[in-house]
């Protein structure tokens, strides 16, 4: 239920940004103004256009459905976007990228990935990037490998973001669930539905 409730506040933010101008620039998280605190939550629920959110929300819930079963989504969803914020300014600030603004779910949902592939360490995830399978674990260490690489390009994507997120879900799964971790026994396709609700 949190996984949805979290894709139903993003999509309620998205339509205020279609319908107020200036939302957006309100709400986004801006390196250059580090002391206005509410964009460092409220930056992970607004988006840059319709592929974003799509691909965010879609992600949101192949990744946030299994998780909620096991654990605080709604925890690692706002601490692992905060992560994220923290990184990116930090390096923003001293000058390791550049200084500009940043917005979306993109460093929660990694954050959730991050939680997946230690909650459910025998799943095999299938992609477009994946076409042959590849476990979450190793999955996971592509994604990171990818985000430190071309986070210090000027691309205009929150690279330092994504990896903070995912580096901080990873960590608060594996410190909620280090009594209760189980071993998920099946593959889990990431472009299907099919295992979401069992």
């Amino acid at each position: 239920m949190i996984t949805e409730i979290l894709i139903g506040i993003n999509i309620l933010m998205f339509i205020i940004q279609l319908l107020l101008p200036g939302f957006t620039n309100l709400m986004m998280f801006d390196p250059l103004q580090p002391f206005e605190l509410w964009r460092y939550f409220t930056s992970m629920f607004v988006h840059g256009g319709m592929f974003h959110i799509l691909l965010n929300m879609y992600a949101l819930f192949i990744f946030g459905k299994p998780v909620e079963k096991k654990t605080n989504l709604l925890l690692i969803y706002l601490l692992s976007g905060l992560a994220g914020n923290v990184l990116y300014i930090m390096l923003a600030q001293t000058g390791f990228i550049p200084m500009i603004p940043a917005l979306g779910a993109s460093g929660a949902v990694y954050g959730i990935l991050g939680a997946f592939v230690v909650l459910y360490p025998s799943a095999r995830l299938y992609s477009l990037y994946f076409p042959f399978g590849l476990s979450g674990k190793w999955a996971a260490i592509v994604f990171a490998l990818f985000e430190f690489i071309t986070m210090f390009s000027n691309d205009g994507i929150g690279h330092a973001a994504h990896l903070g997120g995912l580096v901080v879900g990873y960590i608060i799964a594996k410190l909620i669930s280090k009594n209760e971790m189980q071993t998920y026994p099946q593959q889990w396709r990431v472009y299907s539905w099919e295992q979401i609700n069992k």
